[in-house]
């Protein structure tokens, strides 16, 4: 049977405990041509917030918290100027289920955000201003929690100020520095590359090779964010090269810009433009960069605005929502659609972050790439918010979880006289090694009764999964996918903190 939307004056009123909103598609006996699901990032704040953007306010003052508890009722959304039903509304920073006793949660953390500062493409006084300018904000950073820097060196390598995580979670990684730390990190690196650069580099490196090297350094750095569930941050801060008393963008080649937006939007990474070229800059590439923004969910920002361009990408992690519709048959193929959200709330301003998940592709395909994306991640993914708790039994090694998933967080169908949710799980183990071991993908679907329902709006979906480890294994990764809205969540657990079974 197909599915068709439930006008939301006629759902009833439901309690959540993570602050989403959402409704839910209902069977219908009559046949229906299938509908588009659709997602997208919005980001909600204050409207004065959004009105003067003053990085000290941003950072700093109560009054531009993110606004956290927006509802459906309170988003309009038009498609190509028609108005579209939101079905789930979804707050980025929620931190889903109450945590139980000896419960293990993926709680919320800050929307990862990576600053490149584009040594190839500039002179050594425009590196070293570009340099003092983001170690002026980091210094006034009250946290720089999963903020991470990269250089591009004249030589086109990528050289970590402070590298995001590696590809293996790791409980005895080094913890986070304080911005006072990453300040000093910087300022050590913008030394240490200073001494490496040749007095001839002005001429040694042709802008073909440039773009080259430029693009390459870029797509390395979006695929290692790849591995990191949901939307993530690039700071690009470049400038061009002076030539003849003219600047000179650095410029893409067609190929090479449909290929790098195509990672980012896959990805789910918005690719945000600092322009350190200044007056006389080649429109061409200033277009691009524009463009590169634009199309990924990212801001372009003039050389005076380091500081708006690293808070906006705060306030955007601060205040982030997942927002998915259903778009009705009939649609061109590669049709461009036109979005539009809105908040009727008075005082909230929505604008729309652009990343939009593919939502209408085949589960069979993404699962999977889903799954081994996230084992290999040192992330846990927060899409999907849940709680795990464990029992083992130390004399067959049998180890019992009870999972708990926010249903805020999936897609639920209303089919008949109750609830549905197509998920499926997967567990992944880590050693001392970089090997580690996964169990083969399992349904979840879930079929709740209206009183099971009303229940799990509250206390949460219950999945349990029992498993056996050996004594090699150190953590293992509780990973849930929603194969209706392909959001991914994971939780990982010390093994040696999973609560072990009395003797019977």
């Amino acid at each position: 049977m197909s599915a068709r939307l439930v006008p939301a004056c006629m759902l009833p009123l439901l309690a959540t405990f993570s602050g989403a909103s959402y409704a839910f598609a209902q069977s219908s006996d009559e046949p229906e041509p299938p509908q588009k699901l659709v997602k997208h990032n919005v980001a909600a704040t204050k409207k004065k917030s959004a009105a003067k953007l003053v990085f000290a306010q941003v950072l700093f003052d109560v009054d531009n918290d993110p606004v956290t508890d927006l509802k459906t009722s309170d988003i309009r959304v038009r498609e190509n100027g028609k108005p579209r039903e939101v079905v789930l509304l979804r707050f980025a920073g929620s931190q889903g289920p109450t945590t139980a006793a000896g419960e293990f949660t993926n709680r919320s953390l800050m929307t990862p955000t990576v600053v490149l500062l584009d040594r190839l493409n500039g002179t050594l006084s425009n590196a070293a201003a570009a340099s003092k300018g983001l170690g002026d904000v980091l210094q006034r950073m009250q946290s720089v929690n999963r903020v991470y820097i990269y250089s591009l060196t004249n030589h086109g390598d990528l050289f970590p100020v402070e590298p995001l995580p590696g590809t293996k979670p790791d409980s005895n990684a080094a913890p986070e520095p304080s911005a006072a730390e990453l300040r000093s990190k910087l300022d050590d690196a913008t030394r240490r590359l200073n001494g490496l650069r040749g007095k001839d580099y002005e001429s040694s490196s042709p802008p073909g090779m440039r773009w080259k090297m430029t693009f390459q350094a870029l797509s390395a750095l979006v695929s290692e964010m790849a591995s990191i569930a949901g939307r993530k941050n690039l700071i690009w801060v470049t400038r061009g090269e002076e030539e003849d008393r003219q600047f000179q963008w650095v410029v893409l080649t067609p190929s090479q810009f449909r290929r790098l937006s195509g990672m980012a939007l896959g990805s789910g990474v918005a690719i945000s433009t600092l322009d350190q070229a200044g007056p006389g800059a080649d429109p061409v590439g200033l277009q691009q960069l524009t463009t590169l923004s634009d199309v990924t969910g990212g801001s372009f920002y003039a050389a005076s605005d380091t500081e708006p361009a690293i808070a906006q990408a705060m306030i955007d992690s601060r205040s982030s929502y997942t927002i998915a519709y259903y778009s009705p048959p009939g649609e061109k193929q590669g049709k461009e659609r036109k979005i539009r959200v809105d908040s009727v709330r008075k005082g909230v301003s929505v604008h729309l972050l652009k990343s939009e998940g593919a939502a209408d592709a085949d589960p069979d395909e993404l699962e999977p790439e889903a799954f081994d994306a996230e084992a290999r991640s040192s992330f846990d993914a927060t899409e999907i918010r849940q709680g795990v708790t464990g029992s083992r039994d130390p004399g067959t090694g049998t180890v019992h979880f009870d999972i708990r998933v926010d249903p805020a967080d999936v897609l639920i169908e209303h089919r008949g006289e109750n609830y549905q949710a197509r998920l499926s799980m997967m567990f992944a183990a880590y050693g001392e090694s970089a090997q580690w071991a996964t169990w083969p993908a399992a349904p979840a679907d879930v079929n709740l009764t209206p009183d099971q329902f009303q229940k799990a709006s509250t206390d949460g979906i219950v999945v349990s999964r029992s498993l056996r480890l050996d004594d090699q294994r150190q953590r293992i990764r509780v990973m849930v996918f929603d194969r209706g809205l392909h959001g991914i969540g994971s939780v990982t657990i010390p093994v040696s903190e999973i609560v072990v079974k009395p003797a019977q």
